[in-house]
């Protein structure tokens, strides 16, 4: 189980992440991981995606839990800005 607090989440593979002590949390007590239907994009419609949190494909947030699960007391680092990188060509 991972090292963190696993709450219920509508959304598959979906978690609430509790901050190790004395981590910065932009004004947060967690962070929320979840799916997304337009993770990587602004949203057109009243269903927008998320401001801040973390986020991507059902199958995106199942291989980032994959790790945390198989190792115990791993951590997860979580930035607020970024460079972002040209999308895969595969």
């Amino acid at each position: 189980m991972p090292n963190c607090a696993v709450l219920h989440q509508s959304k598959p593979n979906g978690r609430a992440l509790e901050p190790a002590p004395g981590t910065n949390t932009f004004g947060r007590f967690l962070i929320r991981s979840h799916s997304c239907a337009n993770a990587f994009g602004p949203s057109l419609g009243p269903h927008f995606c998320s401001e801040g949190g973390v986020t991507g494909t059902a199958a995106d947030l199942k291989r980032l839990n994959e790790p945390i699960d198989d190792e115990p007391g791993s951590t997860l680092q979580v930035m607020n800005q970024f460079t972002r990188l040209p999308p895969r060509s595969w």
